[in-house]
């Protein structure tokens, strides 16, 4: 469900993906608010990111290639 939201699928397009009614997803969602302290599904998506993405961006000592989202420094 959380993929779905990440992916900005509305209410009844989530409903059609996982054969449920409207009803239920807004059931789910709402626990899923409740267990990860978010109120939107786009502070969901923000909370998602934080936690899982936004780490990469840190240095990391002898990250592989790619690893790090950081812009190379600007060579003059």
């Amino acid at each position: 469900m959380v993929r779905l939201c990440i992916e900005g699928r509305s209410t009844k397009g989530m409903a059609a993906a996982l054969h449920v009614s409207l009803y239920t997803i807004q059931h789910h969602l709402e626990s899923i608010f409740d267990k990860t302290g978010v109120r939107t599904r786009n502070e969901l998506v923000g909370q998602v990111f934080l936690e899982h993405y936004a780490p990469r961006w840190e240095g990391v000592h002898d990250a592989p290639a790619g690893w790090s989202a950081k812009a190379a420094p600007e060579t003059v």
